[in-house]
C-alpha cells in the first residue's frame, strides 16, 4: 500500500493557532499531605490556646447578694459578763434576761428582731432570738446546749456526744466559721414537732454557748413537709412523727435551696462573729458586803484577811497587794470626785501646819497639774480618778479614788502598790489595774 503523505496545503490553509505556552501543574501528593498536616496541627493549637489559656466568658445564672447587715453597725454590750457584738441598725428592740437554774422560764439574752418593726418575744413572726445559759441551767434535759462549751470543729456525732443530746434530735451541724456553727434540732414536745435552727458561738465558762435561734417561715411552709403530714396521717391517723419531713427540709437548708433563710443565716454569723469578750469576763467577781461593794479581779488575786486589819487588802503577783478603805461623811456640797481630791489635798497638804507644802507661796491645784488621770468605768454612775505611777521603797505605787455620782457622801480609796525593780511590768501590773478600777460597782446606794 503506498504511503500517504501528508496534505501541506491543506495545513498552510488552516488558520494559524497560538501555542499555550504555560505548563500545567505538576500535584505531588506528598506536598499536599504536608500542607494539610500543618493546617491543622496550627489550627488545633490556636482552639487548644483558646481554651486553656484565655479567659472563659461564661453566662452565669443570677446569684442572690447577701448583704453585710453589720455594716452601719450598732454595738450590744454586756457588762456584768463581759462581752459585746456588733448587730444591724435597723433593729429596734433589746431585752435582757440572764437565766440561772433557779429562775423558772425562758431563755437568757432576749434580743429578737430582724428588719425595722421591733417584735415582741413571743411573736410567732420573729425572725432572730438571742440566748445565754448558765452552765447549771436545765430547761429542757435533752436539748440543754449550755452543757458545755461547742467545738466549731466538731462532726455531728461528735456534737451529738459531746452535748450528751439524743442523736435523733440533731439534724446537722455545719461549721460557719472559726467561730461559729449552724446546727439543726429536731424537736417534737406533745405531738408538736418542729426545728430550731440555731447559730451557736463558745461564749465563757460560767455560760458556756452565746446561741442565735433563727426562726424563718419559709422553711417551716414548705409543702415537703405538708405532703409528709398528710403521709403520715394516713398511715398512722396522726401526725406527730415529722421527723423524715424536717429530714429532709434540713437537707435543702444545707444545699442552700431557701434564699432568704441563706441570707438569715450569714447575718447570723456575721454577728456571731463579732462576738468579744473582755479581758475581764473570765474573772472572778470579789463582793464585800460591810464596804458595799463588788469588783472583778483575776483569777489569781486573793483577799489576804486578818482581825486587826481594818482595811481590805487584796493580793497579787510580784507582792502586788490592794488596800481598799472606805471614807464616810464626804462634803456633800462638793459638785464632783474632782473637786472632793483637790479639796483633801488642799487640807492635808496646804493647810497642814505639819506638811511641807504648808510654807509653799502658792496653792497648786493637784487635779489640773496632770499627776491624775481618769478612768472609765463600766457603771456611768460612778467616777474614779487615779495618781500616775510612782516611785516607792522596793517598788511602784499608785493610789485610787472611786465616788457614785449619786451618792457624794462615800468614797472608796484603792491604794495599790507592786514590789518590783521592773518599770515596764509595773506599767502593766498598773494596766491591770486599770480594768481592775473599771468593773467596780457600788452593791448598796
Amino acid at each position: 500500500m503506498p504511503n500517504q503523505q501528508p496534505n501541506l496545503e491543506q495545513q498552510f490553509n488552516q488558520p494559524l493557532q497560538t501555542p499555550n505556552l504555560a505548563k500545567k501543574p505538576q500535584f505531588n501528593l506528598k506536598y499536599i499531605l504536608i500542607v494539610l498536616i500543618l493546617a491543622i496541627l496550627v489550627g488545633g493549637g490556636v482552639l487548644a490556646y483558646q481554651y486553656w489559656w484565655l479567659p472563659k466568658h461564661e453566662t452565669k445564672p443570677p446569684e442572690i447578694t447577701i448583704e453585710n447587715e453589720t455594716a452601719g453597725l450598732k454595738t450590744y454590750e454586756n457588762q456584768d459578763l463581759g462581752f459585746s457584738f456588733k448587730y444591724p441598725k435597723t433593729w429596734k428592740y433589746i431585752g435582757l434576761i440572764r437565766q440561772k437554774n433557779d429562775i423558772i422560764g425562758f431563755p437568757g439574752i432576749l434580743y429578737s428582731n430582724y428588719g425595722e418593726v421591733a417584735r415582741n418575744y413571743f411573736d410567732p413572726d420573729k425572725v432572730f432570738d438571742f440566748n445565754i445559759f448558765s452552765k447549771d441551767y436545765r430547761p429542757y434535759e435533752v436539748f440543754a446546749l449550755n452543757n458545755k462549751k461547742v467545738d466549731v470543729n466538731w462532726s455531728t456525732s461528735e456534737f451529738v456526744s459531746n452535748m450528751g443530746i439524743d442523736p435523733a434530735a440533731i439534724l446537722f451541724t455545719k461549721k460557719l466559721s472559726e467561730k461559729s456553727m449552724l446546727v439543726a434540732i429536731y424537736q417534737s414536745p406533745e405531738c408538736s414537732p418542729g426545728m430550731s435552727l440555731e447559730v451557736i458561738t463558745p461564749l465563757t465558762n460560767e455560760y458556756p454557748n452565746f446561741e442565735i435561734i433563727i426562726s424563718d417561715p419559709e422553711f417551716g411552709n414548705d409543702p415537703i413537709l405538708k405532703a409528709y403530714e398528710d403521709e403520715q396521717i394516713a398511715k398512722t391517723g396522726v401526725g406527730c412523727d415529722m421527723l423524715g419531713g424536717y429530714q429532709k427540709v434540713a437537707e435543702k437548708i444545707l444545699n442552700g435551696e431557701y434564699p432568704k433563710l441563706k441570707q438569715y443565716i450569714e447575718t447570723a454569723r456575721q454577728i456571731a462573729d463579732s462576738l468579744k469578750l473582755s479581758e475581764t469576763a473570765n474573772w472572778q467577781t470579789y463582793q464585800n458586803e460591810e464596804y458595799g461593794f463588788e469588783v472583778k479581779i483575776p483569777k489569781n488575786y486573793s483577799e489576804f484577811k486578818s482581825e486587826n486589819l481594818k482595811s481590805v487588802w487584796i493580793i497579787g503577783p510580784s507582792d502586788l497587794s490592794l488596800f481598799i478603805d472606805k471614807s464616810i461623811n464626804v462634803n456633800k456640797e462638793l459638785v464632783s470626785l474632782y473637786d472632793y481630791i483637790n479639796y483633801i489635798y488642799k487640807t492635808d497638804y496646804y493647810d497642814n501646819p505639819n506638811s511641807g507644802a504648808y510654807h509653799y507661796p502658792k496653792y497648786i491645784d493637784i487635779m489640773s497639774s496632770g499627776e491624775f488621770v481618769n478612768i472609765a468605768s463600766e457603771d456611768k454612775n460612778i467616777e474614779i480618778w487615779r495618781e500616775k505611777l510612782t516611785g516607792a521603797l522596793g517598788g511602784f505605787e499608785s493610789i485610787a479614788y472611786l465616788m457614785d455620782r449619786n451618792n457624794k457622801t462615800t468614797m472608796i480609796t484603792f491604794s495599790w502598790g507592786v514590789t518590783c525593780q521592773d518599770e515596764k511590768l509595773a506599767e502593766e501590773l498598773l494596766t491591770q489595774f486599770n480594768q481592775i478600777l473599771s468593773t467596780f460597782k457600788f452593791i448598796s446606794r
